[in-house]
């Protein structure tokens, strides 16, 4: 519980709450992050929510892109609408009823390329939607603090990270989060898309951070003589 004040003093916590979610939101980060997946959580938290739900990708590029998230959009009866572009991109989200959640995954972006940042700052502005970055945990810390940095200047607020079932060391995306000041939004600690996105808080992610805290001391002893 000290850790957790401490993380509450430190670090902002914004949830993609269900308020919020109404919002047009676009995924945005790195090659590999896990956009596409979280994207489909998103997808499936509105509809088991009861909410409409659309779902958008301009990564028509990527091989087997369009066809990943086409079959997670099949499972939840969502049309899949593929978007060439800033220009098929706005013309895609204008498209789409009032009153449904709208989720856009985007091709991975080299942050450090400008041409690329270029690109997908004229794709935010097309979809006049939220840009939310997502980061995989278990990247250095000092590589995640630039490629956050270089995010946040194309309007992102809130990081949701990925991966932390297969990650021990979180130290990248506490730097991710401090650099620039994201909030932290929601945690995926599984690969499964039924399982969905997690919110996260200051106690969830002290307890990620020493998942042995609350365990008796002859536990973490015998853990610790396994290893």
């Amino acid at each position: 519980m000290a850790l957790a004040g401490a993380l509450d003093t430190e670090f902002d916590f914004a949830p993609v709450s269900d308020a919020t979610a109404l919002r047009r939101l676009i995924l945005v980060g790195p090659p590999g992050a896990g956009k596409t997946i979280s994207t489909a959580k998103l997808a499936a938290r509105a509809r088991l929510a009861g909410r409409a739900a659309a779902v958008i990708t301009s990564d028509t590029r990527r091989a087997g892109g369009i066809e990943q998230l086409g079959a997670f959009t099949r499972l939840l009866d969502i049309e899949l609408i593929e978007a060439d572009g800033s220009a098929g991109l706005s013309e895609a989200v204008g498209a789409i009823e009032n009153g449904a959640n709208v989720f856009i995954d985007t091709a991975g972006t080299n942050p450090f390329s400008d041409t690329e940042m270029e690109t997908l700052a004229a794709l935010i502005q097309a979809a006049d939607a939220e840009p939310v970055l997502v980061l995989a945990a278990g990247g250095d810390a000092l590589e995640g603090a630039d490629m956050a940095s270089a995010f946040a200047e194309l309007g992102v607020n809130r990081l949701l990270a990925t991966r932390l079932d297969v990650a021990r060391r979180f130290g990248g995306l506490l730097a991710s989060a401090d650099a620039p000041r994201l909030a932290f939004s929601d945690v995926s600690v599984t690969p499964h898309i039924a399982d969905g996105l997690s919110p996260i808080n200051p106690v969830s992610l002290a307890r990620l951070i020493m998942p042995h805290a609350e365990e008796p001391a002859a536990t973490v002893q015998l853990n610790e003589a396994a290893l």
